[in-house]
């Protein structure tokens, strides 16, 4: 029998999960992470989690992503969640909130007939067991991701505005931007929002 495509690459992720196993512990905390909200748009992404939250411009940070389905986008955006705070997720249970039923779905069922969905949701695992964290999506219709909607399209005058009014400090400074996204994307911003570098 051979062995090729996703089963292949499932087997290469179980294998390589086995021989980075420290077997410590499995046990959760029982406070669960109930704060993390993403969003994607055909421009970008970005997501919150409490204070912190972040922004892609895909032009910019990720080009390929530019024309990927808005389900991809989407699941894409909450991978980029997780890597950017699995290690504040620890031995937790964390619930993350998404607009996209579709990607709710894939994560929640642990798999999707779309190759590069599933490649983003191996990616999501892997982070998920390598920092022992239980990941659980919920659906939120659009209109009350509002935060992670406006931060995913910072872009756009009227939800930077929006954004920077509800949860950045006043006044506010360029180095309270380069945190929450790369530098690519600042300048993005800054010129798309100004005009000028």
């Amino acid at each position: 029998m051979r062995l090729c495509g996703d089963i292949l690459h499932d087997i290469h992720w179980w294998y390589n999960f086995m021989s980075t196993l420290n077997w410590k512990s499995f046990l959760r905390n029982t406070d669960p992470v109930t704060s993390v909200y993403t969003d994607a748009c055909k421009t970008g992404a970005g997501g919150v989690f409490g204070t912190d939250w972040f922004y892609v411009n895909w032009k910019e940070d990720f080009p390929f992503a530019q024309t990927l389905h808005i389900n991809e986008q989407e699941a894409f955006a909450v991978a980029l969640a997780a890597k950017r705070w699995a290690k504040c997720w620890q031995n937790k249970r964390v619930y993350i909130y998404c607009d996209n039923s579709s990607t709710v779905g894939c994560i929640n069922k642990s798999t999707s007939k779309n190759k590069l969905l599933m490649s983003f949701l191996r990616k999501l695992f892997w982070m998920s067991a390598t920092n022992n964290f239980h990941l659980v999506a919920i659906h939120l219709p659009g209109k009350q991701n509002d935060m992670a909607d406006a931060v995913s399209r910072l872009h756009e005058l009227k939800l930077c505005q929006f954004f920077l009014k509800e949860c950045l400090p006043t006044p506010l400074f360029v180095h309270h931007l380069v945190s929450h996204m790369s530098c690519r994307s600042l300048r993005f911003l800054l010129f798309r929002l100004t005009g000028t570098l």
